[in-house]
């Protein structure tokens, strides 16, 4: 495994910022000329930041069996949306961050190789990039997705509308998952046609409902989505074991050997 800290510049976020970068050495040395690996792009919990999956999970382990790149951003505690008052986050991530990596390293520019995927806030941002229109991403993962920001709301009304917006303007705009899935059509999503989506929640959490709620929600106009659920394990334990079953769900996806 090859790991970089890499310090970039986005005009997106208008300001210095840092990534992970871990690369599958051996994979990356049999690359012939002209060669992509496929990427997935990781996303971090709302008290976390671009160091957080390195820290918490056996990314190195996961890597030796599934051999993608794997890039990992900071996002603040953004959700990893276009801020209200603010910077462009949700840019970043869909567009500005994948062209960057694109130039610098050797990770794939088509959409069926590109991946991405998150943990509480992050697999909110995973979500919500997954519900745009022309999504660049082939795959979404997100574990114990927080998705219900009205409990948010309550609890700290400044900064959600440092966010968001009032809670009036967060619940007609497509930050509101639901309200997103719900105005979905064939139109806007090539013919009904989304990202494949992966989302997993431990049946135990305070989330699980609302996850079920969006899930059902997007199944009516998408069938390339599933819900699992379990409560074997939680927390980072959880979490980590959620990660090794999307990047195998990554290999079965590209038919890796």
């Amino acid at each position: 495994m090859a790991w970089m800290h890499v310090q970039i510049s986005s005009d997106e976020i208008r300001m210095p910022t840092s990534i992970e970068v871990l690369l599958p050495q051996a994979a990356v040395e049999k690359l012939a000329q002209g060669e992509k690996l496929p990427v997935l792009y990781l996303l971090h919990d709302k008290t976390g930041d671009h160091s957080e999956w390195l820290k918490k999970a056996a990314l190195e382990t996961y890597q030796e069996e599934v051999p993608i790149a794997i890039v990992m951003p900071s996002g603040n505690a953004s959700y990893f949306v276009n801020l209200k008052y603010g910077k462009s986050y949700q840019n970043y991530i869909r567009d500005e961050l994948p062209a960057i990596c694109e130039r610098l390293f050797p990770v794939s520019d088509k959409k069926e190789e590109k991946f991405l995927a998150g943990v509480g806030m992050g697999g909110y941002g995973a979500l919500n990039i997954a519900l745009t229109p022309d999504c660049p991403f082939g795959m979404i993962g997100a574990f114990d997705a927080d998705i219900d920001m009205r409990k948010h709301y309550e609890e700290n009304p400044e900064k959600m509308e440092e966010i968001f917006g009032s809670f009036a303007e967060y619940e007609k705009s497509s930050n509101c998952l639901c309200h997103a899935a719900e105005c979905l059509t064939e139109a806007e999503f090539g013919n009904g046609k989304l990202p494949r989506i992966i989302m997993m929640c431990n049946k135990e959490a305070s989330i699980i409902e609302e996850n079920k709620q969006l899930y059902s929600m997007i199944k009516k106009k998408s069938d390339d989505i599933e819900l699992r659920a379990c409560a074997e394990v939680s927390g980072w334990r959880y979490y980590g074991e959620c990660l090794y079953a999307f990047m195998k769900s990554i290999k079965e996806e590209l038919c890796l050997l």
